[in-house]
């Protein structure tokens, strides 16, 4: 397992894995995947309520908002190449730029056709695979019946913490992953291995970090209880997504479920 590599671990696994469906495997994402592309200096975002846009005048507000809100380091290429195969992310046309469609948490970030685009070349690179390469989740029902090549947000189980503190969200992640039937092969589930910062976080912390106070030890946290998960949990894993995937070797320690699950 040491010595798969991750850029194409999909492709190397071995026939029993590959004949298993998508939602049976155990696949590593990235939470808020694209915000390294943000843009600290531009308009506070429009998924944000109306009161934020009143104090983006204000110094060092922006920043504030910029180190509470990135979530991923590496571009959309390093994130495949170190195994991510499930991205989150939100799109808006933001005000401003009523031309454009971008990716936004907080702030705005890249315009989508750049990311699909290093996405397509990647794909191209590994063509390992057939039929489907890409699906994709969307959240507006009556938007997926107009577009056949999307998936409906009933597609798939994102159960969401919404804490900032670890042992609730451990409890919470092991409370639904008992909830998912483990007759389904139609549904996918995603586990949401992420802290939600608070505004009292970044008030009494302004100075830190999501990444300092609360996604790194989360994620390090995360790695461990997924190592040492129960036989009945193991079963159950299908998506798995944290922030900054690069940390402690997050990828292959989902990936290596696969070989774990008796699924």
């Amino acid at each position: 397992m040491a010595s798969l590599d991750m850029t194409k671990w999909m492709s190397e696994l071995p026939p029993e894995l590959t004949a298993k469906p998508l939602v049976n495997l155990i696949i590593p994402g990235s939470h808020d995947s694209f915000t390294k592309t943000l843009d600290k200096d531009g308009p506070i975002a429009n998924d944000r309520p109306d009161w934020f846009r009143f104090i983006q005048w204000l110094p060092g507000i922006k920043s504030i908002i910029y180190r509470w809100t990135l979530t991923q380091h590496l571009s959309t290429i390093e994130q495949l190449e170190q195994g991510v195969r499930y991205f989150d992310f939100r799109l808006s046309r933001p005000p401003h730029d009523l031309t454009a469609i971008k990716v936004l948490h907080g702030l705005y970030g890249s315009g989508i056709g750049l990311i699909f685009a290093d996405i397509f070349v990647y794909l191209q690179q590994h063509p390992r695979e057939s039929g489907y390469q890409v699906i994709a989740f969307y959240k507006e029902d009556e938007f997926v019946e107009e577009h056949c090549v999307l998936w409906p947000s009933a597609a798939i189980q994102s159960p969401w913490a919404d804490t900032d503190t670890p042992k609730k969200l451990i409890a919470y992640l092991q409370e639904q992953l008992m909830k998912r039937s483990l007759g389904d092969d139609i549904t996918f589930f995603n586990t949401q291995g992420i802290l939600t910062p608070q505004i009292s976080d970044a008030v009494f912390h302004f100075y830190s970090s999501l990444e300092t106070d609360l996604a790194t030890p989360t994620t390090q946290r995360l790695v461990y209880w997924l190592r040492d998960s129960l036989p009945l949990l193991k079963s159950r894993y299908n998506i798995v997504f944290c922030d900054f995937v690069e940390k402690y070797d997050f990828c292959r320690s989902v990936v290596q479920l696969n070989f774990n699950s008796k699924r």
